[in-house]
């Protein structure tokens, strides 16, 4: 209940900073906006599925408003300190944080540049920016290495990717075929598999690749098949296509709920549940979740609609000749993530619901951000004709 609680009070920070960001601080009804924004994305979207989940993806957009009020709050040193502290936690909850953060900032910097040329008035970073950006993502880098080296004594982002690589290779159906065809002459250790390997190498029971718990068994074998499949021209030149194939059905496949409820996902906290937290046990059995109770049918159609309607409001209003350049920043910003966030997510491991679902209200918060503002100093205007 901690956990939760503490994840919502930073997203609703982050949201409300954002929103005094956008208004530029100017807009006197800031909390009362910023609340009413916040009740609105918690009926229409899964910001507060993604925000109750004790997972690392509730870090991915607080990484990404975390970083936006980062480089645009200036003079506010508090806030600066706060959110850059932000950014930093977050690019070390998980080690895909590092890959998006990096290839988001890269496109940005490139869509930025594309636009600069068609619209003058519109502003690139500043070598202040860049430099903070540079600071918090390498401090953030040398701090995991050096973690990772103190409790493992080595120097590496992760031990475990070659498993989520190689099962991205399964789920790309290039795996089985590039054995078929390898087998007679190399002696993988999933030759004798190949015809049975089931659809999850990672977390099901069955697979070979994870066979005694230990992902880390066949490394270098596994790291020799994948460098052998990527690196032949055939099954390179599929992988490439798979990449924009699944890059961009990452980006339209979005809705909430997506809950692990199988006795084969629920399996691991049961133990550990049982072992460390007794007290817990018949609560966790009994959550509607293990009961598979949970329906998002109606959240997931608010949610779509929600999206449409705000994306298209988005585009049109960037579209105008005389835009605001700051939702010009912010819409090209937050839209450099969520294609970042495609990518790697499901390049280099599976497209998920939960990847995109949990980015996917910033698209309507931006919206909000500046249609509230204006939908509420209109009312007040006719309250005060009144």
């Amino acid at each position: 209940m901690v956990g939760y609680f503490f994840q919502g009070v930073i997203v609703s920070w982050l949201i409300h900073k954002f929103v005094g960001l956008v208004q530029n601080e100017e807009n006197n009804n800031s909390n009362i906006i910023s609340l009413l924004i916040i009740i609105v994305l918690s009926f229409t979207t899964g910001l507060s599925f993604s925000t109750s989940m004790l997972t690392p993806d509730i870090f991915t957009p607080i990484m990404i408003l975390a970083t936006i009020i980062t480089l645009r709050a200036q003079g506010d040193v508090l806030t600066t300190a706060v959110t850059s502290i932000l950014v930093i936690q977050s690019l070390l909850v998980h080690n895909s944080h590092i890959f998006i953060f990096g290839f988001g900032i890269l496109l940005f910097l490139v869509l930025s540049y594309l636009v600069r040329r068609h619209n003058k008035k519109f502003k690139i970073l500043e070598k202040v920016q860049l430099s903070r950006l540079a600071i918090l993502f390498g401090f953030s880098i040398c701090l995991l290495l050096g973690v990772n080296y103190v409790i493992d004594k080595r120097v590496g982002l992760s031990d475990g990717g070659h498993v989520f690589l190689l099962n991205k290779l399964h789920d790309d159906n290039l795996l089985v075929p590039f054995l078929n065809e390898k087998c007679p002459e190399k002696k993988y250790y999933l030759c004798n598999d190949k015809d049975t390997l089931p659809w999850d190498l990672i977390w099901d029971v069955k697979s070979p690749v994870t066979a005694n718990g230990d992902w880390n068994t066949h490394k270098d074998e596994n790291l020799s098949i994948i460098i052998d499949l990527l690196t032949s021209p055939k099954y390179f030149l599929l992988f490439i296509y798979k990449c924009v194939v699944h890059t961009i059905k990452q980006l339209v496949n979005f809705e909430s709920g997506d809950a692990p409820n199988s006795e084969h996902m629920i399996r691991p906290p049961l133990i550990a549940i049982e072992k460390y937290y007794n007290f817990e046990l018949k609560e966790f059995l009994a959550a509607n979740q293990v009961q598979k109770k949970q329906d998002f049918t109606v959240l997931n159609l608010l949610q779509f609609f929600c999206i449409i309607i705000s994306g298209i409001g988005l585009i049109l209003r960037v579209t105008r000749s005389n835009t605001d350049v700051r939702l010009l920043f912010y819409f090209i910003f937050i839209i450099s993530f969520l294609i970042s966030n495609a990518f790697i997510c499901a390049n280099l491991s599976i497209v998920l619901d939960r990847y995109s679902s949990r980015l996917i209200w910033l698209i309507p918060l931006l919206w909000f951000a500046f249609e509230i503002p204006i939908l509420v100093d209109k009312m007040n205007r006719e309250l005060s004709v009144k």
